[in-house]
């Protein structure tokens, strides 16, 4: 079991290989914001088979939008 004892580090020298080397790197512009549209104004129906999603109405869609974008700015 001597390969358990040994962990190679050579691709990890420095900043660059490091970053080259990296699996996962996770931005805010990597997420997503699902937002479900219907019809009218001031709506907001729950999704049961999502709990915390709703179908919302354009003008809380447009409010929900802005509030996403403002904290990704």
């Amino acid at each position: 079991m001597r390969f358990m004892l040994d962990r190679p580090r050579r691709s990890r020298r420095t900043a660059a290989l490091r970053t080259f080397a990296r699996e996962t790197y996770l931005a805010p512009g990597h997420l997503i914001l699902p937002l479900f549209v219907q019809e009218g104004q001031k709506k907001e129906t729950p999704i049961e088979p999502m709990p915390g999603q709703y179908r919302l109405g354009i003008d809380l869609i447009v409010e929900k939008a802005r509030e996403a974008r403002e904290l990704t700015a």
